[in-house]
């Protein structure tokens, strides 16, 4: 009799175990599968804003740097440059600096400046002029470069900001006589990944080229 309870016992135990075993296997399995699932759309989600971002960034410098090299290569501020600066050409100088500001509408604190070969700027849509010969953005324009600074904080206004310069050619098109450049408030690419941001917790972070957020 204790033979046929121990027997029956074990087979219960046989049974139980072929049930249990299979089904925990099979909720381990369907709880990874929603997990590795969630993953991939969480990357997936990441890398469509990354993307989208991105692009805005993009289209914002490349609006930049066309304008700014379309009044590079404008005669008239050759000859400012190479000394010929009357009330005349410098009023129409800064109309047409205002309007490219204007153009680009994303905020009228981005100054537009011209800097002569010696580093100092000569005329400016904001601010006094300053010295910037030992900026890169200054070096890299006068080395025949299009270039994009890393982050600076305005020494005028405490914001950060980049600095989109382009070279400015004498005649002949090759010799370097000076630079433009746009000052621009780094404050509006926060706007950008603002917009993207979909989940309260969810961060999205702008890095430069040194690593700086």
């Amino acid at each position: 009799m204790n033979i046929k309870k121990s027997l029956k016992a074990k087979l219960l135990l046989i049974i139980s175990l072929l049930v249990t075993i299979p089904l925990t296997i099979s909720l381990i399995i369907t709880g990874l599968s929603i997990s590795t699932e969630g993953l991939e759309s969480a990357e997936d989600m990441n890398e469509a804003q990354s993307t989208i971002i991105r692009q805005s960034i993009q289209t914002v410098i490349e609006q930049n740097v066309k304008a700014l090299h379309s009044f590079a290569t404008s005669p008239y501020i050759r000859d400012y440059i190479m000394g010929e600066r009357d009330e005349s050409s410098q009023a129409r100088l800064l109309e047409q600096l205002k309007d490219i500001n204007s153009s680009l509408d994303n905020g009228a604190g981005n100054s537009i400046a011209v800097s002569g070969p010696d580093g100092m700027q000569i005329i400016r849509t904001s601010g006094k002029c300053v010295d910037v010969s030992a900026r890169d953005y200054f070096k890299e324009a006068m080395a025949g470069n299009t270039f994009v600074s890393d982050i600076i904080v305005s020494a005028s206004s405490g914001t950060r900001i980049a600095v989109f310069s382009v070279p400015v050619y004498d005649e002949d098109g090759k010799t370097t006589i000076g630079i433009v450049q746009r000052n621009y408030d780094l404050g509006d690419f926060h706007n950008i990944i603002a917009a993207e941001v979909t989940e309260d917790r969810q961060e999205i972070v702008i890095v430069d080229r040194m690593g700086d957020v």
